[in-house]
């Protein structure tokens, strides 16, 4: 069975709905829910990272059927359990969108830092004449500057990517803790 399907058969998830998740067209999911096509670059990558809390769901919901429906020893210590993990995923991803603001104010700095030093570099005024070292300082510090920036664009894209991956994790708990407190009532 496709993860796929399994994702849709678990969460009552539409074509439509897991498509804009995935970023994809919501005929290229039914395609790759068939096995005819496969989901590349970033969509695969998410639907590979749900491969284990599927499984993991699949595995906490007894086979043991009831006139049809599924039954459980204790839902609401499933449910209970569910929530706790959507609650670590939520705060997980708070944590790294912090982590994502700082980054995008030093980004702001950093540039904020080149653009003084073209200034600098530039600068020939009767008030202040830029000497060689003077040049020669800024234009290490501008190379300096725009190799931070990279480096910290690098994270940001990281912790983008992180950021995703845990607010996938929570809605996969969500999911199966709300579907756990309607079997409570």
């Amino acid at each position: 069975m496709s993860i796929i399907k399994e994702i849709r058969d678990l969460t009552g998830l539409s074509h439509e709905k897991l498509a804009g998740w995935l970023g994809v067209s919501k005929s290229l999911v039914q395609f790759a829910e068939k096995g005819e096509r496969m989901l590349r670059g970033d969509a695969s990558k998410k639907l590979t990272l749900l491969t284990l809390p599927v499984q993991q769901l699949k595995k906490a919901m007894t086979t043991t059927r009831h006139r049809g429906a599924m039954l459980y020893t204790d839902p609401a210590a499933l449910a209970r359990q569910h929530k706790k993990k959507m609650l670590h995923h939520l705060a997980a991803a708070g944590k790294q969108q912090q982590q994502l603001k700082k980054l995008e104010s030093l980004h702001l700095k950093l540039t904020a830092r080149l653009v003084l030093l073209d200034i600098m570099n530039n600068l020939d005024t009767e008030l202040y004449r830029a000497s060689k070292l003077d040049k020669h300082i800024a234009g290490l510090l501008e190379f300096f500057g725009r190799d931070r920036m990279a480096a910290a664009f690098k994270k940001q894209e990281q912790l983008q990517e992180r950021i995703q991956v845990h607010l996938a994790y929570a809605e996969v708990h969500k999911l199966a803790w709300e579907g756990f407190q309607a079997l409570k009532k």
